[in-house]
């Protein structure tokens, strides 16, 4: 099966896969190596999957056989969510606190049910902490991102699972719903979700009071019949069994505030209202009216709850509380500040408000309203780092038209009005509680996927396909076979045993000041994967942009400096940061700057912290360590709470012509760093933060005493001219542009490649040194020098490939089609003109690797 078949597959919804084995057209194991190629595919820009279990889920699907007759469902993939056991896989709860979870032995009977009816389980869903908030983004994984818009949430606490569905890795995922955690992914994501009613379906997990009262089962889909099917098989034997009748003309109940009275945004509202015209044109009875209920009051009940489900978590966690994140220990805080009668009240609103509600229902057989107030949020609003002040009103404000149905156990689903913002736009329909399916298999719009073609007859792009359009064009590319001489050039290139090599390098040569902290510089990287090997424990970083900031900021890094110069401009969106959770520093070397910041801090009472930027050998910004200005800044900085230490950068060492004058670079850096450090102290300042650093002077230093912490970043990478002035050889150099021969100038015995100074930049680095590499070093395809070649001239496109010394070279060596690569002068200059890497594991491409750009 080609890539390209397992993605037809994926448009499938589950009947449609199902169907396939049925008819012998396909194996289940078929099913579900397609669902593998796709996550591998996808997963690394959405981030849904946060355990896989391929090895589990081929053995599963193997055991059915060739020959059709199996169960309805043979070899279909499915995710489980975090936070249901299931055999093989730990249950995590997407928290830290469970991070070396053991496997599962034991399922209970939801799971256990859709396992008989042939579902292949390929690995387990991201949900956030303990399911606690609408947005999954735990510290555990870093946010999961909607496939419509990754800069988007997909919802939460199933936002995984919706995700995951939406992009078309799975047709169908479980997921679970305690205050809106199934409907809530389903409209941001787009797919389609039901909330069952009360008890409808079999246990999904161990008994427990709250949770019973509040939490529901069932599979996100992408066609109404999944869902059907899904409700059908798990239903309990006591539960309502789902029907299809023709309920005729439905008196529907159009509500649009939600429970504390606020309207929905706009867009919302909109989506919504056009529902209901469409009821209209169906022949149903649609009247704007209010459900008579407390809405206050249900919100205030569902905050109890919440808050005493999670203080529970808090409780259990003795001894780890450090380690799990900061709205899970602010909301337990708060809980546990309540009454006994606070429970009281809220147990006695969910009972009295479900009888008001189910009188409601018998004048009218549906409500239709919104499911949350506002779409989808960007991501990190409503992520766990932010303040519990500020996120506590926010999470409930956008939950406030779900909670309901979890109290009174009705059931509800989330279906998806077409039209320019599809995945954004979304209503619900409760039918009365214990009306169990009802309210979606007879929902009188014949959709049998949830991705209509409009009426003049044009098709709705899926959700995978429209966010494989809004991505670089090489994550379409098909990793099994690619290699050096098949993929497409010019191209970023980064051999990952010289990156652990460099890594691990550096990690050693610390190991001797175990004091000193390294924030690795990841200006050059820009890459989430990168990221993860340099720091893998999410430690503090450096960043050159407010951009990567922001984008690592996202990613659960909470400590991170931004080393380069603030401008006032600048300071809102530091500030925005730090109000979220996380601590960025900035720098700064003037003393009108430091008013400024100062001005800034008290007027947005937020903090940010500061450091004095030194210049400890004249390359470029800073003030002089023995500069009087130093304590001026740093009293400014002091009244205005945030002086936060002294940082250098000492750039000059890259003129370093031997080891002596590296080792006398490092010595001076370090030394003027500390000078001025003591200088703050003596004037009775704080100076906590000692940051020194350059790929140069960290890796031939001889003496941290007195420093903190240490900065490089392109250690990872290297370069030529760090291999110029003796920090590495050619064969420690990570990244190389992989090109082809595009050509030949006979006539002087010179080469054209594809890969002009787009490619590779303009950086001219070497040309002052005593080794002058041109446009960059040319090796062999498997990154091996050859002669003394390198890239000499460039246009836009093109390269021109020629003897360092002039001499011809012999064409014939090289016809047009040979690959080959070019090592860059400086690593930062050359992967700031590509949009990703293709992570070499010898010859062969083994991942792909997104970076990110802007400012």
């Amino acid at each position: 099966m080609t890539r390209a078949d397992a993605f037809e597959l994926g448009r499938l919804d589950a009947h449609d896969q199902a169907a396939l084995v049925r008819s012998g057209v396909l194996r289940p194991v078929d099913l579900a190596a397609a669902a593998i190629t796709r996550i591998k595919a996808l997963d690394g820009q959405i981030n849904a999957v946060s355990h896989r279990a391929f090895d589990q889920a081929r053995a599963a699907a193997k055991a059915y056989g060739r020959t059709p007759g199996g169960p309805a469902m043979a070899g279909v993939p499915y995710l489980v969510k975090e936070g249901l056991d299931y055999p093989g896989m730990p249950t995590r709860f997407g928290s830290r606190l469970h991070a070396d979870a053991p496997p599962a032995r034991t399922a209970f009977p939801f799971s256990q049910r859709l396992d008989a009816a042939g579902l292949v389980a390929v690995g387990k869903s991201a949900a956030p902490e303990f399911a606690l908030l609408p947005t999954t983004e735990p510290v555990l994984y870093g946010p999961t991102r909607n496939p419509w818009n990754l800069d988007r949430s997909a919802g939460g606490s199933s936002g995984g699972a919706a995700a995951a569905v939406a992009a078309g890795m799975v047709p169908v995922a479980h997921a679970s719903d305690g205050g809106g955690s199934i409907r809530i992914p389903a409209a941001c994501c787009g797919v389609f979700g039901l909330k069952p009613s009360r008890h409808a379906h079999v246990r999904a997990r161990g008994h427990h009071v709250v949770e019973d009262l509040l939490v529901s089962d069932t599979l996100l889909t992408r066609s109404v019949r999944d869902a059907h099917w899904a409700t059908v098989v798990t239903r309990d034997g006591d539960g309502l069994p789902a029907g299809r009748r023709d309920p005729g003309r439905l008196r529907i109940a159009l509500s649009l505030t939600n429970l504390l009275g606020a309207p929905p945004h706009p867009e919302v509202a909109q989506a919504v209202q056009q529902a209901a015209r469409l009821c209209e044109t169906l022949g149903h009875r649609v009247e704007v009216v209010p459900v008579p209920i407390d809405g206050p009051g249900i919100a205030r009940a569902f905050e109890v709850l919440w808050g005493y489900l999670t203080a529970e978590v808090v409780d259990r966690a003795r001894g780890g509380e450090h380690l799990l994140e900061p709205w899970t220990l602010d909301l337990a805080d708060w809980a546990r500040r309540l009454e006994p009668r606070d429970l009281e009240a809220a147990l006695e609103a969910a009972a009295w408000e479900g009888v008001r509600f189910a009188e409601f229902t018998h004048r009218f057989d549906v409500v239709l309203s919104p499911v949350v107030t506002d779409p989808p949020p960007a991501l990190g609003v409503l992520g766990p780092l932010r303040p519990f002040e500020d996120l506590k009103p926010a999470m409930f404000g956008y939950v406030a038209y779900t909670q309901l149905h979890n109290l009174i156990g009705a059931p509800r689903c989330r279906f998806r009005s077409t039209g320019p913002a599809t995945a954004r736009r979304s209503a619900a329909c409760s039918p009365p509680p214990g009306a169990g399916m009802r309210c979606c298999c007879s929902w009188p719009i014949s959709w049998k996927r949830l991705s209509p073609g409009p009426t003049d007859g044009r098709r709705i792009p899926s959700a995978r396909e429209r966010f494989l359009m809004s991505i670089d064009p090489m994550a379409a590319l098909d990793l099994p076979g690619l290699n050096t001489q098949s993929a497409p050039t010019p191209a970023l290139v980064l051999d990952r045993d010289r990156l652990t090599r460099n890594l691990a390098r550096m990690r050693a040569h610390l190991a001797h000041w175990p004091q000193v902290t390294l924030r690795p510089h990841l200006k050059t990287s820009k890459s989430l994967a990168v990221a993860a090997l340099a720091s893998p424990d999410q430690g503090p970083i450096t960043v050159s942009t407010l951009r990567e900031a922001e984008v690592f900021a996202g990613q659960g890094f909470s400590d991170i400096t931004y080393a380069v110069g603030v401008s006032p401009d600048k300071l809102p969106r530091a500030a925005q940061l730090n109000r979220q959770g996380a601590r960025v520093s900035v720098i700064l070397d003037s003393e009108d700057m430091a008013e400024a910041v100062a001005r800034f801090v008290g007027e947005a009472g937020v903090a940010i912290p500061t450091l004095i930027e030194l210049d400890t050998d004249g390359h470029r910004g800073g003030v002089r360590p023995d500069d009087a200005a130093v304590g001026r800044i740093g009293r400014i900085l002091d009244r205005a709470g945030v002086l936060a230490g002294v940082l250098t950068h000492a750039g000059g060492s890259y003129g370093a012509r031997s080891e002596a004058e590296l080792i006398a670079f490092a010595e001076q850096e370090r030394s003027g760093a500390v000078a001025a450090a003591e200088t703050l102290r003596a004037l009775g300042l704080p100076c906590p933060t000692v940051s020194i650093g350059s790929t140069p002077t960290v890796l031939f230093t001889r003496d941290l005493s007195g420093v903190t912490e240490v900065r490089a970043g392109v250690f990872m990478f290297q370069d030529l001219v760090m291999a110029g002035i003796g920090v590495c050889a050619i064969d420690d150099i990570a990244l190389s542009v992989l090109t082809t021969v595009i050509g030949h100038q006979l006539d002087r015995g010179r080469l054209i490649i594809d890969a002009g100074w787009m490619a590779l930049s303009r950086d001219r680095g070497t040309a002052s040194q005593p080794v002058d590499q041109g446009y960059g070093l040319v090796a062999d395809a498997d990154g091996r020098p050859i002669d003394d070649l390198i890239v000499s001239a460039t246009n836009q496109e093109h390269g021109v490939v020629a003897r360092r010394s002039g001499e011809a070279l012999d064409p014939a060596r090289f016809p047009v089609g040979a690959r080959l690569r070019v090592f860059p002068n400086h690593a930062c200059a050359t992967a700031a003109q590509h949009g990703r890497y293709l992570v070499l594991d010898g010859r062969d491409v083994s991942a792909i690797w997104p970076r990110f750009g802007q400012w």
